[in-house]
């Protein structure tokens, strides 16, 4: 699920149109099966952004989004959300108190530490624990023949 309304790439990385999403099911304009697509990767499906409801803070509101959620969980074994920076938007909080795991995305070498606890504090704050953090886009300085010898 892109989560993010205000920036989702989700329909360009894969190559899709960018019809119905998240924002039109949240709403109750469409059904879930509506906003769903099917990607070239097996058993992969993505649901874009679409329009968000103006209201669409106190949407997210447990448990009402929760009941969403569970609704979702019936018809597709994972889901996961791709919320926005926890940092810049509320919505991010709000999922993190409804999910069964969260992670957080830091990019390597370029997100400082402050911003990564800032974000922590945040997401616990909210009830999301535990966090697993994932280091992406980290380079290797090392060639990776040196690390074959190791």
């Amino acid at each position: 699920l892109c989560c993010d309304i205000r920036i989702c790439a989700e329909h360009a990385t894969f190559g899709l149109p960018e019809l119905y999403g998240f924002g039109d099911w949240l709403a109750g304009r469409i059904e879930a099966k509506s906003a769903v697509q099917a990607t070239r990767v097996p058993q992969l499906q993505v649901m874009g952004a679409g329009v968000a409801p103006l209201n669409h803070i106190s949407l997210l509101e447990p448990p009402a989004f929760k009941q969403r959620l569970a609704c979702l969980s019936r018809e597709y074994a994972t889901i996961i959300i791709d919320g926005p920076a926890v940092n810049v938007a509320p919505e991010s909080v709000l999922y993190a108190a409804q999910v069964d795991r969260i992670f957080l995305v830091v990019h390597a070498g370029i997100t400082r530490a402050q911003v990564v606890a800032t974000a922590l504090d945040r997401l616990s704050a909210g009830g999301g624990e535990p966090v697993d953090l994932i280091l992406n886009r980290r380079t290797f300085p090392i060639p990776p023949w040196i690390y074959r010898r190791l």
